[in-house]
């Protein structure tokens, strides 16, 4: 009847993982986000310092101030936020960003937790034979669950990481 879906979106070879897609890849997209980062960092201090009303327009409301912050250099301001506690969040920015900051702290505490045992995944997945799984073109497959044959007893590895991270959670 009538074609919404364009035919290349709807043909789901278009999405198969390229032979190429190895660690190098992998590596350059990742110092391509950290420089973008970095860059998005620097124009954030150089607009908070030249406009320092922009980041903090709850200044003019009167209610309630945040301590007054260092700009002497570059994140030098970060320590002394840290070191707020939730009353004060509460009272200079409101029910939103402590509610943000929380969910944040919890994301951190859950991705710190598991990440030692993600390192233990890395090295059981290394340890399996290449002969007995699908022919494997690059690192990056190496080091996921594709190498695993069924039935391997180093599947429950994998399922110990759920049960590990469900409880976390």
């Amino acid at each position: 009847m009538w074609d919404l879906i364009p035919s290349w979106l709807a043909d789901p070879s278009a999405y198969a993982q390229p032979e190429n897609l190895d660690m190098t890849t992998v590596i350059v997209v990742a110092l391509a986000n950290l420089f973008f980062g970095l860059c998005c960092l620097a124009v954030y201090e150089c607009v908070r310092r030249k406009t320092p009303r922009t980041y903090s327009p709850r200044i003019n409301l009167g209610h309630a101030t945040p301590p007054p912050l260092p700009t002497s250099y570059p994140l030098q301001w970060v320590a002394p936020l840290m070191r707020l506690d939730e009353e004060q969040i509460l009272a200079i920015g409101g029910y939103d960003v402590l509610v943000y900051l929380r969910f944040q702290a919890l994301s951190l505490k859950i991705f710190g937790s598991f990440a030692p045992y993600a390192v233990i995944l890395l090295i059981v997945n290394m340890s399996a034979s290449y002969d007995d799984g699908p022919s494997l073109p690059n690192l990056f497959t190496r080091l996921s669950l594709a190498v695993i044959p069924e039935r391997d007893p180093r599947l429950w590895a994998h399922l110990l990481g759920i049960v590990i991270l469900t409880s976390i959670t």
